[in-house]
């Protein structure tokens, strides 16, 4: 069932068409929510997470058009309704290049109620079907793969991915439009992660948003998102060849300052850099001429002996400060290294420097 978002500036109108929603969409609504503008409406959308919103356009503080930018920024596949009047045709215009589906005409009287009524039905059994889609596309871990490869900066393989996605819905153009809304906010986030900004990849969110919404088919959107991420595997191959050296440093620098957690990991750092777990073993290694691994060892076991040496602290307690939940795998890591035990190295320490 559907949670709805009903956001216009009069009230009168707002509860009498949420009370008629109520009784005559009761078997496809599960919730409506009410809002006075699009500054309210965000933060309702926030809470609720609606499939529809249904706003007026002009109203107060945030108008209808600015309420639907921001909300195909946060939620791609939201379901967009506006209420208008003729004289706003051509706001209405606009509104149609954000993916809103349906425009109700004031003044809005009982038959308009049994319409809004009947499309909340047939966009919930829509939604059904797509949730099915995504949840078959998510459980693949697609979505997942085409992060990895670009963060390697294959191209080629960004682009067997998508493909392969559209394979996965049968090639349905609903279903796909759903799921490239969903990648394309992905995708940006990936790149504004990076630091690679809207001007680098010559297009913006909002741009590439409306160019899936108006695409004529799978394919068109395919080569929408296709572009996108050879441009995007450019720019990191390119960042790559000329600061490899500093993303090196850089995460020499990440590690020292984090050793000591117990969750530092090849996976949490690759994702701090946004960078694969291969590469960042490659680079590291290739500029340090050791693993990752043993660097954090290294470090790890420098601050035990310093501790040893220089602390009363029990051997169960450095081996918390040092990152080690277990004190007991510590303490066989510590004798690996060092050929000794924590305590014994302690006695040495001490037996010498009281010789």
């Amino acid at each position: 069932m559907l949670k709805v978002l009903l956001v216009d500036d009069n009230k009168i109108t707002v509860r009498g068409l949420k009370a008629l929603l109520e009784e005559r969409a009761k078997d496809t609504v599960a919730e409506i929510a009410v809002a006075y503008n699009g500054k309210q409406a965000l933060a309702a959308a926030a809470e609720c997470r609606p499939n529809v919103v249904i706003t007026d356009i002009r109203m107060p503080i945030m108008d209808g058009l600015s309420l639907i930018r921001e909300l195909k920024k946060t939620m791609p596949g939201i379901e967009l309704m506006i209420i208008s009047s003729y004289d706003e045709f051509e706001y209405a215009k606009k509104a149609m290049e954000y993916g809103v589906s349906n425009f109700i005409l004031k003044p809005i009287d009982s038959e308009k109620i049994d319409d809004i009524a009947q499309n909340l039905q047939k966009l919930d059994a829509r939604l059904n079907n797509l949730s099915s889609a995504a949840n078959m596309v998510a459980d693949s871990g697609k979505t997942t793969a085409l992060l990895d490869a670009l963060k390697e900066g294959r191209a080629e393989d960004c682009c067997r991915l998508l493909g392969e996605l559209a394979e996965k819905v049968s090639g349905d153009y609903d279903s796909y439009k759903k799921i490239a809304t969903d990648l394309a906010v992905v995708l940006f986030n990936f790149t504004h992660k990076l630091g690679i900004a809207d001007s680098e990849l010559e297009i913006s969110l909002d741009f590439m948003l409306l160019s899936i919404n108006k695409a004529a088919s799978v394919r068109h959107i395919q080569e929408f998102l296709g572009k996108l991420c050879k441009k995007i595997c450019g720019i990191v191959i390119e960042t790559r060849n000329f600061g490899a050296d500093k993303l090196a440093a850089s995460i020499k620098d990440y590690i020292r300052a984090h050793f000591d957690s117990p969750d530092i990991s090849l996976s949490s750092i690759s994702d701090n850099f946004n960078i694969s777990q291969s590469y960042l073993c490659t680079i590291f290694k290739k500029y340090n001429f050791m693993s990752i691994t043993s660097y954090i060892t290294d470090l790890r076991m420098d601050e035990a002996c310093r501790c040893l040496k220089e602390t009363s602290m029990k051997v169960a307690e450095i081996a918390k400060k040092v990152g080690y939940y277990d004190a007991h795998y510590f303490m066989r890591v510590f004798k690996k290294y060092f050929d000794a035990s924590p305590s014994d190295y302690r006695k040495k320490y001490i037996q010498r420097n009281l010789k």
